[in-house]
């Protein structure tokens, strides 16, 4: 019992020791070719995938092409703002991280649609602080 009580902590300290060394070591090879660092995606019409970078630039990727750059696709806001994004193959949904959806329409291009109804607008105005009598006031209204 003592002896498999031993291999297993062994084991245990072995994975760990692991993790640190190769977590301290990770790395990548960096294609200079690409487009750059990839934050998201989804597909659109005619099969190609849309990608976007971390810089908000869109570009499209098919097996018979490659990579291709796609100015009119380019996101409306930064992409440290954005939550959310997925397409039905013809429009695009965008979900910035303040709840604002916008969309990606062929031939129009991108355009806000609004706030989420009780996202963070509605949730700002209930944790303003308010006295009693502002509270008593607007109820007389």
């Amino acid at each position: 019992m003592a002896r498999r009580f031993f291999y297993v902590s062994l084991g245990i300290l072995c994975l760990t020791a692991t993790y640190q060394l190769g977590a301290e070591r990770a790395g990548a090879e960096w294609d200079g070719g690409s487009p750059g660092d990839i934050i998201g995606g989804a597909f659109a019409q005619g099969g190609a995938w849309i990608g976007f970078t971390s810089a908000g630039e869109a570009w499209s990727v098919t097996p018979a092409v490659g990579w291709i750059r796609q100015f009119d696709f380019d996101l409306p806001v930064s992409s440290s703002e954005v939550k959310f994004l997925d397409s039905n193959g013809e429009i695009f949904v965008l979900i910035t991280v303040s709840d604002v959806a916008w969309e990606y329409v062929a031939g129009v291009g991108w355009f806000e649609v609004g706030p989420f109804p009780g996202g963070v607008v509605g949730l700002q105005e209930a944790l303003e602080a308010s006295t009693w009598g502002r509270v008593k006031g607007r109820w007389r209204e």
